[in-house]
């Protein structure tokens, strides 16, 4: 039996995100992150992520998962001041 080719288990990982992309750290290039702080909005969800290998820090927007902007320590210590 002739059928469609096997998909190997990273290439199935990555249709299943839709765009054929995964979310992968600008620095190293790995795509295992840790979550270390949410933020639930409105329409999407805002999430800190820091990777695990090079340790980037990372503010990241879901539904499809897309960095918004790198974190430093510096912005990072501003915006958890500035609560009122």
């Amino acid at each position: 039996m002739k059928g469609k080719p096997q998909l190997t288990l990273a290439e199935m990982a990555a249709r299943s995100v839709g765009t054929g992309g995964r979310l992968v750290c600008p620095k190293c290039g790995c795509a295992d992150f840790r979550t270390y702080g949410t933020i639930p909005g409105v329409a999407s969800t805002f999430r800190y992520k820091q990777c695990r290998h090079c340790g980037k820090k990372l503010y990241t927007m879901q539904q499809p998962e897309q960095i918004v902007r790198s974190v430093d320590d510096e912005t990072e210590k501003e915006t958890e001041g500035d609560s009122l």
